[in-house]
């Protein structure tokens, strides 16, 4: 028997009930903002927008104190579109989405966006960081994050984490030794 996925229950809800996540690294550019129109245009709504229930608020990554939105966990740029006017007019306001409340929302979000394409290198080393602030072993955002170790030692040293208890016995190379 087949368990039961997420997708199973989409749900359309008014765009004024989402709230964007604290910690997206991913970015569009103008282009494919237009061609996301495009296409649910022509197309319509291919992919829901991801949330959690509005039960749930995390101090510094969602901005929902007053457990009165759905945050994004992933479909931030779909949301926004959906507020463009023939969008918004398509869908009387209302935007596919699914709840789903992960373990490690980061993870997810990262996972996500990294399936789709490029992230943004410093709100990636803000996650990182985060990760390591809350004494996350390396092992586990490699895991988590589906990233090599030089990865994330390098996004902590950008983000002014050095040699400490969690990033250790990294081996750097030379790429050349002046004469």
């Amino acid at each position: 028997m087949m368990e039961k996925m997420p997708i199973s229950n989409v749900q359309w809800i008014d765009r004024n009930e989402l709230s964007p996540n604290l910690y997206n690294p991913n970015k569009v550019a103008p282009p494919e903002m237009s061609l996301l129109k495009q296409s649910i245009m022509q197309d319509g709504w291919l992919f829901p927008i991801i949330v959690f229930d509005k039960s749930i608020h995390i101090e510094g990554l969602t901005d929902n104190s007053k457990f009165d939105k759905y945050t994004i966990i992933d479909g931030f740029h779909r949301f926004t579109i959906s507020g463009d006017k023939e969008i918004f007019k398509k869908t009387d306001g209302k935007v596919p989405v699914v709840v789903l409340n992960p373990e490690n929302p980061l993870a997810t979000t990262v996972r996500m966006n990294r399936a789709k394409g490029t992230h943004a290198v410093l709100k990636m080393g803000d996650i990182v960081k985060n990760q390591i602030d809350n004494g996350k072993p390396i092992s586990e955002i490699m895991k988590d994050f589906g990233m090599e170790k030089e990865e994330v030692v390098r996004l902590a040293n950008r983000m002014g984490i050095h040699k400490t208890e969690i990033i250790i016995d990294t081996d750097w190379s030379n790429s050349w030794i002046p004469q």
